[in-house]
């Protein structure tokens, strides 16, 4: 239980952070306000810094896994699956704030926010398809497979016909490098070119303009490195 000294700097800290929101705060102090909801009764400060310290900073923390989380002395399925839940919140607010801007496909910083929203936490591969209207707004982001292209049977016919029933007049590519190295590998070459070509059998006027890949350490553009 936390005795009086803990309980007074649990509201120090409170009014430090309703007073100044997150300014000022170190990352272990915003970590620790989190956690003294799903720990009411216990000193969490040396807990708070004892996950910055192992995972090196708050947004690792959000984005380990429960074996990653429960590893650490004094992290049980509580406190792993509440930090679950402030990290799918996280990703919600993202993902439905890009929706709400209208991503359109001229904007590409807006259009890389949005794709890291959907691709840049995941902790496997997937591949996206993101279909654009004739003023190049999003239609819609469907995810085409998990695992890396040579692992996958990919139904291109379906996804083409996805496409078309949309009415979308181009699509965007995109996947996710979990390993955070957002290089393109060549097996995402040949996906690409194949893929293309597929496409334009179809419909001459539908084409793939850009396939982006998404990893911890930024992202790498096809149609930016001219390749496409």
């Amino acid at each position: 239980m936390a005795d009086n000294h803990a309980l007074g700097h649990r509201d120090r800290l409170r009014q430090r952070f309703l007073q100044a929101g997150i300014n000022g705060l170190q990352e272990y102090e915003i970590l620790e306000l989190f956690l003294f909801n799903s720990l009411p009764r216990r000193d969490v400060k040396p807990l708070a810094k004892q996950l910055i310290s192992h995972f090196g900073n708050l947004y690792n923390v959000l984005h380990a896994n429960d074996f990653e989380l429960t590893k650490v002395k004094g992290i049980g399925e509580k406190v792993a699956f509440d930090l679950k839940v402030a990290k799918a919140l996280m990703l919600a607010s993202e993902q439905s704030l890009a929706k709400q801007e209208k991503v359109n496909i001229g904007e590409y910083p807006k259009l890389i926010k949005y794709l890291k929203s959907l691709l840049a936490h995941k902790t496997s591969e997937e591949m996206w398809v993101i279909t654009y209207d004739a003023k190049g707004f999003l239609i819609k982001a469907q995810m085409l497979f998990q695992g890396s292209v040579n692992s996958s049977a990919v139904s291109t016919r379906e996804i083409i016909k996805s496409i078309l029933l949309q009415q979308a007049v181009g699509v965007v590519l995109c996947h996710n490098h979990p390993s955070g190295d957002p290089s393109p590998s060549p097996q995402d070459l040949n996906f690409t070119m194949s893929f293309q070509q597929a496409l334009m059998m179809v419909d001459q006027e539908l084409s793939v303009i850009d396939h982006i890949i998404i990893g911890k350490e930024g992202y790498y553009s096809f149609q930016e490195n001219g390749k496409m």
